[in-house]
């Protein structure tokens, strides 16, 4: 009978494999499981009949520059990132689990774009071409991106039949809107623009039944 339940025992701890999804540090927050703003809607959800509301007001010709409108500023956001890693028990007994992660906690800030309005570098160091940022104007996305790590080790009952679920989740702010570009009066660029600013980020783990 010993021999049975330590079999079980070792099944158990081969069969509790962790599904690893994502590193904790990437932040495309575009892929994101959710993002609840406290008001407004993220670019990738404006209607077309949003967007051509906004864009009179972007239209007036210049000899030179960014015409901006600011649909959103500074809004504050929830999120809940892709999953991490996830764990489940397909056997008899609870098994327990432990899991070290290591994180970017400090602020960072990404952007995206839409239309023909284009960016440089990658990852939280991208920049806006043709100076639009120096045109919008948001101070705190002038703050340089410096790396303050934190690790965390999660330890995780699961019982039988469950998966348990380690996701990233914090709170953000944002910024959007449209700009339209001019040289020699003539339009060059036009399109939305977003800031996502991450001001607090911690893991978190959920548990459901399979």
């Amino acid at each position: 009978m010993k021999l049975i339940y330590m079999f079980f025992i070792f099944i158990n701890f081969f069969m509790l494999t962790p599904n690893i999804k994502k590193n904790a540090n990437e932040r495309d927050y575009n892929q994101f499981q959710s993002v609840n703003l406290a008001k407004g809607k993220l670019i990738k959800n404006w209607t077309d009949k949003e967007k051509n509301q906004y864009s009179p007001a972007i239209s007036k010709r210049k000899f030179w520059g960014w015409n901006v409108l600011i649909v959103n500023k500074e809004v504050e956001a929830t999120f809940e990132s892709e999953i991490l890693f996830s764990f489940y028990n397909p056997g008899p007994t609870e098994m327990e689990y432990s899991k070290t992660i290591t994180y970017d906690k400090s602020v960072k800030t990404s952007i995206s774009s839409t239309g023909n309005i284009s960016y440089k570098g990658t990852g939280t160091f991208k920049k806006f071409k043709h100076n639009l940022d120096a045109s919008i104007n948001l101070s705190y996305t002038k703050t340089e991106n410096k790396e303050e790590k934190q690790t965390d080790t999660i330890k995780i009952k699961i019982d039988p039949g469950y998966k348990a679920i380690i996701y990233m989740t914090g709170t953000a702010r944002v910024t959007n809107g449209r700009a339209q570009r001019y040289v020699f009066w003539c339009r060059q660029n036009t399109g939305c623009f977003e800031y996502f600013t991450i001001t607090s980020l911690y893991p978190r783990v959920k548990k459901v039944k399979i």
